[in-house]
């Protein structure tokens, strides 16, 4: 289960996610946004940079918030998220993304991968995901190039999408894609 956090914008401690204040600086942190902890990322780089230098050039004080500050923005950069329902997996999605099933021939941006169960039936470009003016938008692509009227389903909240169309999306918003299920998680 991926575990959310917040991160200090004034000390960049890394908080619980029901934290409202700083439990080192005291910063008010209430209106800053919850993602996805980084710190197994933070950990596995910071372990390979610490092994390139000598110790005294490099301290944990100067990497850990250099690293930390790194996926923050990456993380912050999306603020889309697409929980797989059958392994909790998270996938990230930025804006203008296409998603699809993982493919050597796939040209999508996110590849849904190939040990899910049910993934077989998404098509290697499946949906595109927008954002404009802080709302984000899902819209199921027409698969015309296979010149047959036939598509794979994508659905929202139990509703069928129309290839072509643009949807808003919301937070907590079921989405299927053939037979594989995500939730949306907006940050």
């Amino acid at each position: 289960m991926t575990e959310f956090v917040k991160i200090c914008p004034q000390c960049r401690r890394v908080n619980p996610e029901y934290e409202n204040i700083c439990v080192q600086c005291q910063q008010f942190i209430g209106m800053e946004p919850a993602i996805p902890k980084p710190l197994e990322k933070v950990k596995e780089k910071l372990e390979g940079k610490v092994k390139e230098k000598a110790p005294n050039q490099v301290t944990e004080e100067k990497i850990i918030p250099e690293i930390i500050e790194k996926e923050v923005k990456k993380t912050e950069d999306s603020g889309l998220y697409l929980k797989v329902v059958s392994n909790e997996q998270l996938l990230t999605i930025h804006h203008n993304d296409i998603i699809g099933q993982s493919h050597q021939s796939s040209s999508a941006q996110v590849q849904i991968p190939i040990e899910i169960e049910g993934v077989e039936y998404i098509h290697r470009q499946h949906c595109r995901f927008s954002k404009e003016k802080q709302q984000w938008f899902v819209q199921a692509l027409e698969q015309t190039q296979f010149q047959q009227s036939f598509t794979n389903p994508t659905w929202q909240n139990q509703k069928l999408l129309t290839p072509g169309k643009k949807y808003t999306i919301n937070n907590g918003d079921e989405l299927q894609f053939s037979a594989v299920f995500f939730v949306v998680r907006i940050l």
